[in-house]
């Protein structure tokens, strides 16, 4: 038994084992590491997007007052171009995992959107008075200031997920490298130790 215990085949079968195992944890710690990577991801495309979508509600807003001051329609061309990339932003961050706050984001996005079209429909059927009276009745500029609120909260939650996700990130590419690091050096000295045993057998 004890000589069976130092051949070179138990040694080898010894390397093999670790080296399944090593593989086997390695490939765990590589798919926490992607999941963590991807969540991490996740949350700084969140935030990039809010800030593009309140850029874009601006420059919405600008065309809107703009055209509702002077009906000069080419104030509009701003208002139409911002508004396909409104819908593409909210369609990305209906992608991601939405959270309540998100979801009271899109309606205050739609209802301050709604307002832009309808004092717009005001001022070019030529009532500018009403058009004029809806805006200063202040929806839009509740709209706008409980979006802020609603950014900031966001911006706030997943401020704290991404360094979560960050520090998860980071402990498992450190789990990957110790798991895959120490496996070899175990596998490459019990190859070793094998090699010099079998060596050894063979000179006797």
């Amino acid at each position: 038994m004890r000589r069976f215990c130092r051949s070179p085949i138990w040694i080898f079968g010894t390397a093999l084992a670790v080296l399944i195992l090593t593989a086997t944890l390695s490939l765990r710690n590589w798919l926490e590491f992607e999941s963590s990577h991807k969540a991490e991801q996740q949350s700084r495309s969140v935030l990039v997007s809010i800030t593009h979508l309140y850029g874009l509600l601006r420059d919405a807003e600008t065309g809107q007052r703009g055209y509702l001051l002077t009906g000069d329609n080419g104030y509009l061309s701003v208002y139409n171009r911002a508004l396909p990339e409104i819908e593409g932003t909210l369609k990305a961050l209906a992608r991601t995992q939405r959270s309540s706050s998100q979801q009271q984001l899109e309606q205050s996005v739609r209802s301050k959107l709604d307002e832009l079209a309808q004092t717009i429909r005001l001022r070019g059927s030529g009532d500018v008075a009403r058009a004029l009276e809806v805006v200063e009745g202040g929806r839009g500029r509740k709209e706008m200031d409980h979006f802020r609120v609603l950014a900031e909260q966001i911006a706030a939650e997943n401020g704290e997920e991404l360094a979560r996700q960050r520090a998860r990130v980071e402990a498992a590419a450190n789990r990957l490298g110790a798991v895959a690091t120490g496996g070899l050096a175990v596998t490459s000295l019990l190859l070793l130790v094998a090699i010099l045993r079998l060596i050894r057998v063979q000179r006797r």
